[in-house]
């Protein structure tokens, strides 16, 4: 990924992979600053009506308007650097001029500098968050960085003031296809082509849907259409000499009735499977995989209830030809260390999450998984850094904070483990484990009182909770209220007869189960 001509993010993978442009794309490279200034006169070169808060000049001082133009041209001509120091002189002079924040934050962005792009965005929109030129810049910004849900987010705020703008309808179409949002991202590029039928990256973009779902045929209508509007686009160029040999034989195609017929077994064996019968959504799964062998969804999701099934070389095995089929495909990288792990190959579980994470950056589940592949392996402050990587991208992800608890408290570091545990449980209030925990770190600690709540917390939402009765009951042992304690241990044999601690804490005490 680069920026591109001073203005926008340009991501193009591999051949055959994705392609994106901003909403620049089709109108001068230099877009997105000249229509902020052109809106100053009532001019728009892309046809939207001015916005009454940017048409007044009296908003701005002369001052800071001509060193904001100052820097347009320093920007035009490539010096981005003396761009950057006229736009901070228009902030001196005129400290909430929202376009001037987002032309430097554009220019940081051209220099590499994202820390300080981002910043000037983010206070761009803090004065004007109508401001559409930043919202699609920071947006692209995002997807550089893997934050997909921002991303989204941004466009979608765009869309609220610009609705049917083909160029932003296309860039969050593109994140959602990132996201392996097929549906979405489909509709999007559907909007974008009727808003503007020569927007050749969104019939680009749409053919690398087509081709995901197997529909060649489509695929390569998408790209002849785009190299149609854009002779020698070399995204579609590329494709098509890539697809073309690969094109089924007739009697190898998958036809489009066949390919309903899977989805109907996919989605049936979904309903199947989230009502618990596991078996029977295998069965589903696989007639969906009969109609068409190049499900990737279909091999992913069954995988999944193999594992869950604890087959864990049938669930890789499926994983495997997902990835066979789409190499980019995050979920089954993901989906693929879990089984990795359940079997105890935890080096190849941690190699999966990295990819999965190469592959969405913004991965808050992998990071955290990984982490605890680090926790299990001993290797603790890589754990703690990974935790510390999905709370960046999620910091309502309370079971990073329990996962990230339970390695401070590997390293002796009881207070922050403390804190974490506390976090967890602020964030949701019900998080039994938690409860736990917190309340072992207490006992440890001699505040008895204290665990004893928190226990009585777990089991309050839990009430089958066998640790929680033994640890309490322990706790109450301690504290020398032996009836109580008796009680506790009782419970949790009452829900494992085989509980060995609760049956050494009834011997100590004298008690029979």
């Amino acid at each position: 990924m680069k920026w591109v001509a001073g203005l926008a993010l340009l991501a193009g993978l591999a051949a055959g992979g994705y392609f994106y442009t901003t909403r620049t794309d089709t109108q001068p490279s230099t877009a997105v600053i000249d229509r902020q200034v052109d809106r100053q006169d009532g001019r728009d070169p892309g046809g939207f009506p001015p916005r009454r808060e940017e048409a007044d000049p009296k908003q701005l001082s002369a001052d800071a308007e001509r060193a904001r133009r100052a820097g347009i041209d320093h920007y035009r001509s490539g010096r981005y650097d003396q761009a950057i120091k006229e736009f901070t002189l228009a902030l001196r002079l005129d400290p909430k001029n929202d376009r001037a924040f987002g032309n430097r934050g554009l220019a940081y962005a051209t220099k590499g500098d994202d820390e300080r792009a981002l910043k000037d965005f983010n206070r761009a929109l803090a004065i004007n968050p109508k401001n559409v030129a930043t919202l699609d810049n920071r947006a692209a910004l995002y997807i550089k960085q893997g934050k997909l849900k921002e991303a989204i987010g941004d466009y979608s705020d765009a869309l609220l003031y610009r609705p049917g703008d083909a160029q932003l309808l296309n860039n969050r179409g593109y994140a959602f296809l990132l996201n392996y949002d097929y549906e979405r991202a489909l509709r999007d590029f559907d909007r974008a082509i009727s808003a503007n039928p020569r927007l050749h990256t969104a019939y680009a973009n749409r053919a690398i849907i087509h081709e995901r779902q197997s529909h060649i045929d489509k695929a390569i209508a998408d790209h002849r259409k785009a190299l149609e509007i854009s002779p020698g686009y070399d995204p579609s160029v590329k494709a098509l000499a890539r697809l073309k040999p690969q094109s089924q034989p007739p009697s190898d195609r998958i036809s489009d009735a066949d390919k309903e017929r899977a989805r109907k077994f996919y989605n049936e064996a979904n309903d199947i499977r989230d009502k618990g019968d596991l078996k029977a959504a295998l069965r589903s799964f696989s007639r969906a995989l009969e109609y068409n062998p190049r499900y990737v969804e279909a091999y992913n999701n069954r995988g999944n209830v193999y594992t869950r099934l604890r087959q864990y070389d049938k669930a890789i095995a499926d994983f495997d030809k997902a990835l066979s089929i789409d190499a980019n495909y995050y979920r089954a990288y993901y989906n693929r260390a879990n089984a990795y792990k359940r079997k105890g190959n935890r080096q190849q579980a941690i190699k999966d999450y990295s990819r999965a994470i190469e592959l969405k950056k913004d991965y808050t589940i992998a990071y955290n998984n990984r982490g605890n592949t680090y926790n299990d392996l001993g290797q603790v402050d890589r754990a703690i850094r990974d935790f510390n990587d999905a709370l960046r991208y999620d910091p309502k992800y309370y079971r990073a904070y329990y996962n990230r608890a339970i390695a401070f408290k590997k390293k002796g570091n009881l207070d922050r483990a403390l804190k974490d545990y506390t976090e967890a449980l602020r964030i949701n209030p019900k998080y039994t484990l938690a409860y736990n925990n917190r309340g072992n770190i207490y006992k440890d600690r001699g505040d008895l009182n204290r665990a004893i709540a928190d226990y009585t917390k777990a089991l309050k939402y839990n009430p089958r909770y066998t640790l929680a009765y033994s640890n309490r009951g322990s706790a109450y042992e301690d504290r020398g209220d032996h009836k109580r304690a008796i009680a506790d241990y009782r419970a949790a044999l009452r829900y494992n007869p085989d509980y060995q601690r609760a049956k050494d804490g009834l011997k100590r005490l004298g008690a029979r189960p």
